[in-house]
């Protein structure tokens, strides 16, 4: 069972960085498994939150719109 499901990213609750040369979105690892479930220690993301993580790409440009395109392409046809 989870009981706290993190639905979107807050304003406060990711960072910008520069790792290795790349740049990232950091965010807290909020949604883990509880112990004693299947899941335990898994992340867990749910549908909402990976929207926010695809919005905040694209409002700082670590994400472009022809990118997702393109997977978004990719994914419909089963590459």
């Amino acid at each position: 069972m989870h009981h706290h499901l993190v639905r979107e990213i807050s304003d406060d609750n990711y960072a910008l960085d520069v790792i290795s040369g790349d740049p990232v979105l950091v965010t807290s690892p909020l949604m883990v498994g509880e112990p004693g479930s299947e899941w335990e220690g898994s992340l867990i993301f749910t549908k909402e939150y990976l929207l926010s993580l695809v919005e905040l790409g694209l409002k700082h440009q670590l994400l472009n719109l022809q990118e997702l395109k393109t997977t978004g392409r990719r994914a419909s046809h089963g590459i």
